[in-house]
C-alpha cells in the first residue's frame, strides 16, 4: 500500500514540476526546442518532461534554474 502511495505522489510531483518548468520557459519566451539545447536533450525528450512523463535530475533542475535566472525553488514550489 505505502510503494502505491509514493509512486502516485512521484507522477503527482512530475506533473506540478513540469508544468512550473512550462511557465518559467514561457515566461522567458522560449520554444521547447531551445530549452531542450540548453538541456542537450532532443525536443521530445524536453516535451516529455513539461508533461510529467519524464523527470530531470536535480542536477539538470539546478542547471535548468542557473541558466534561466530563477531558484530552483522556482521550479520545484
Amino acid at each position: 500500500m505505502l510503494a502505491g502511495n509514493v509512486k502516485s505522489y512521484v507522477a503527482k510531483r512530475r506533473v506540478e514540476i513540469g508544468q512550473r518548468i512550462r511557465a518559467v520557459r514561457e515566461k522567458k519566451g522560449l520554444s521547447q526546442a531551445q530549452a531542450a539545447q540548453v538541456l542537450g536533450c532532443t525536443r521530445v525528450t524536453y516535451t516529455r518532461v513539461e508533461l510529467g512523463q519524464a523527470e530531470l535530475t536535480v542536477s539538470e533542475l539546478e542547471y535548468l534554474a542557473k541558466t534561466w535566472g530563477v531558484s530552483l525553488s522556482t521550479l520545484l514550489a
